[in-house]
């Protein structure tokens, strides 16, 4: 048995820093291995999934803002110059059109793994459907008027009460896209959570029971209770 011990024991200097040579190898492709888990799980969830969905609804929000800026504009020159200079400004393609292309349903297909609701995609919907009326009322009706007055200016005696009860259908549909913003701060909130926790993609069915997840999700239930998640 000595003589055995013997025989290896020049090479065990080398075989130990075969040993630890082969550990480090090891322990730095497992971090690699994580690493790139991660940045998929980054890719695919938050920049192809949360990301692009809050993209979405900012473009509808910015839009509907849009379409509501140019009405107004248009009604302020209705009422403080007249209707054929209002008229003008109510051309084809004055205002914005919605591009149902951006509802992006893997985007949301993505979200609704990580939260494990499809509140987002319900809300998202609704919002596009909204905004499509608004936008509808914005140039349509508040071009109808404009043109019908242009057409016909002795009809309309009263531009200042034209103006103000139009104003105030505008409004409501002005009230309606706020609680919209809230859904898109819970996006962002979300995305906040993704950003600074290095998931991988066992952990992703995880992410739903978070705490902080989960209160986040509740918190849209609640603000659209009109909206099954």
């Amino acid at each position: 048995m000595m003589l055995e011990i013997e025989k290896i024991a020049p090479f065990i200097p080398a075989l130990g820093a075969i040993g630890v040579a082969v550990l480090a190898y090891w322990l730095g492709l497992r971090a690699y291995q994580k690493q790139k888990e991660h940045e998929l799980v980054r890719t695919r969830y938050l920049e192809g999934g949360v990301d692009r969905m809050a993209a979405n609804f900012e473009y509808a929000l910015s839009t509907l803002r849009q379409n509501e800026a140019h009405a107004l504009q248009v009604l302020k020159v209705f009422r403080d110059i007249g209707p054929h200079e209002a008229a003008e400004l109510c051309q084809p393609h004055s205002f914005a059109r919605l591009d149902s292309g951006r509802m992006e349903i893997t985007a949301s297909h993505r979200v609704q793994e990580l939260v494990g609701s499809q509140i987002f995609w319900n809300v998202l919907e609704l919002l596009f459907a909204e905004a499509e009326s608004a936008n509808f009322f914005y140039e349509k009706d508040i071009g109808s008027v404009v043109r019908y007055a242009h057409s016909k200016p002795d009809n309309i005696q009263d531009p200042k009460g034209v103006f103000d009860t139009i104003t105030s259908k505008a409004a409501k549909w002005d009230d309606k896209a706020v609680r919209y913003y809230h859904a898109l701060s819970a996006l962002l909130a979300i995305a906040t959570m993704l950003e600074v926790q290095h998931l991988r993609l066992n952990d992703v069915r995880g992410f739903r029971s978070r705490t902080e997840v989960q209160r986040v999700v509740k918190s849209i239930e609640e603000r659209f209770p009109d909206v099954r998640s």
